[in-house]
């Protein structure tokens, strides 16, 4: 696994989070009780990579080299990021609050679009509106990413 990840994990922390995972999750360890042994390798591998790449993507992201997706950032949408007020503790709604909030000066309709299919759950009327909706979601990555950045900044993480 180290060699897999260098820099980000090591063995021992790796192991250590597999166990964790495992230990929270019975329900897993039950089904890979039932697997053969290699599939059981390939699953305990498979949870020792998620553990490393939430690793490096949470030292990318402390470190402002983090660049949030449209598609994390509908993910994020579609999770209710923009209905929830849960700003100190994740750093991904800090930066979609603060990303929309910026989209809402910049570009009023494109934020509108945004809050009508998001905030209030309403489809999107035409292709004019579908177009808004999509534009928009760029738009606002790539204010959640000059979020992200300028954060990074201002605490001194860069």
């Amino acid at each position: 696994m180290e060699r897999q990840w260098p820099g980000v994990i090591d063995a021992d922390d790796a192991e250590q989070g597999t166990y964790a995972r495992l230990l929270a999750t019975p329900g897993s360890v039950s089904k890979i009780l039932e697997m053969g042994p290699d599939a059981q390798y390939r699953a305990i591998v498979g949870i020792a990579n998620q553990i490393a790449s939430k690793e490096r993507d949470e030292y990318a992201h402390f470190r402002g080299n983090f660049r949030y997706s449209v598609k994390e950032v509908k993910s994020l949408l579609l999770s209710g990021g923009l209905t929830s007020n849960d700003t100190k503790v994740r750093a991904e709604v800090f930066d979609l609050h603060a990303g929309f909030k910026a989209l809402q000066d910049r570009n009023e309709s494109y934020a509108n679009a945004i809050a009508k299919r998001h905030f209030f759950d309403e489809p999107m009327a035409n292709k004019s509106e579908e177009d808004a909706l999509r534009r928009g979601l760029e738009a606002l990555t790539n204010e959640m990413n000059r979020s992200n950045r300028n954060s990074t900044i201002r605490s001194g993480a860069a």
